[in-house]
């Protein structure tokens, strides 16, 4: 995401780091329009129940799928809160005025843009006959999926005061806010907007921790990260049996485990193999995020009329198929525009 971008075309971050954010960009992307392309059966439901007993391979698809994906945006926090923290031993307000500046540019002015863009093909297809609220159209926000740029602004503002926690509370107190990150689901609903709050602050301020201490997987005894990789696993797989009665607290130790298993793991494949990133894939992958529910994935969910009507292949074809031919039309777009108005389309991306 451009965000991610930002930092690592200077140089600053490990080399391999750098390339990890950079092969990341487009799947978690991806994983954000697999969550958007119809319901998920994450969540345990009356609904679920049926589509579970009715579509017994599809919902064990799209609950596997949706149920990885679910990772997407605590990795983006995570990797936000480490270039917003990295190599900041001492708070200086004259870089930290600098990075808020760029993210004026990478955050709030397409946050504001993508919103507007919403509204406007809300009008136009019809779904909507009045003009929202200021609060509607940007607090919510309209563009529902934008909820993460509206929150990690709020945590770049914040920054001072996550920087001098991080900076002076130490490790036993991000370990301590991860035990007790695992039982919220004692005080509030697992699904609520006080845990997703939990999440966002969480792992920005576990990605500012890294980063302030200039952490890479390099630091880590491998011990320690064959753990993470096994508990993040262990945890996804009893996290998909979300009819379980402690289902919730191992969602939230799946979301602090699976994050981090999924970023050494990337990691890792990086440093040892040769993993080759597509340019345009890895450029478009924001454009991907802000646009998708903006069109394409309506388009790509008309492949429905030329399948069998309320089946089971129709729905695996639509759930499998769609999230992949709605980011190609986002590709193809962003393409397109690059070559037609290249300007244009950095205000759009925030480059």
């Amino acid at each position: 995401m451009t965000f991610i971008s930002s930092d690592i075309s200077k140089g600053k971050i490990e080399n391999n780091l750098s390339r990890t954010f950079d092969f990341l960009r487009f799947p978690l992307a991806l994983f954000v329009v697999y969550l958007h392309i119809v319901p998920t059966l994450c969540l345990e439901s009356a609904e679920t129940s049926i589509i579970r007993v009715t579509y017994p391979v599809y919902y064990w698809i799209n609950n596997s799928i949706c149920t990885l994906a679910n990772l997407a945006v605590p990795c983006f926090f995570i990797i936000s809160g480490y270039l917003m923290g990295f190599n900041m031993t001492s708070f200086q307000p004259g870089i930290y005025l600098s990075k808020l500046y760029r993210r004026c540019f990478t955050l709030l002015i397409p946050y504001i843009i993508w919103n507007i863009a919403c509204v406007i093909y809300l009008h136009l297809t019809g779904q909507i006959e009045y003009v929202p609220s200021w609060a509607t159209t940007f607090i919510q926000p309209v563009n529902f999926p934008l909820w993460f740029l509206r929150n990690l602004i709020v945590l770049n503002l914040l920054y001072p005061v996550i920087w001098w926690m991080a900076g002076r509370l130490k490790l036993p107190f991000l370990i301590f806010s991860f035990v007790l990150f695992s039982v919220l689901p004692l005080f509030c609903d697992p699904y609520s907007f006080a845990n997703q709050t939990a999440v966002s602050l969480l792992m920005f301020y576990a990605g500012v921790f890294w980063g302030i201490n200039s952490y890479t997987v390099c630091n880590f005894r491998p011990t320690v990260l064959i753990s993470i990789i096994i508990t993040g696993i262990t945890a996804y797989i009893i996290n998909i049996f979300h009819f379980l009665p402690i289902s919730a607290y191992i969602n939230n130790v799946y979301l602090l485990t699976g994050t981090h298993a999924l970023i050494i793991s990337s990691y890792l494949a990086v440093k040892h193999y040769r993993i080759v990133t597509i340019p345009i894939l890895t450029s478009a992958s924001f454009f991907i995020y802000v646009s998708h529910k903006l069109g394409p994935t309506y388009i790509s969910k008309r492949l429905e009329i030329l399948l069998p009507a309320d089946s089971e292949i129709t729905r695996i074809v639509i759930f499998l198929i769609c999230p992949v031919i709605a980011s190609g039309i986002c590709v193809l777009t962003y393409y397109a525009m690059s070559k037609i108005s290249p300007r244009f389309l950095k205000i759009l991306t925030g480059k």
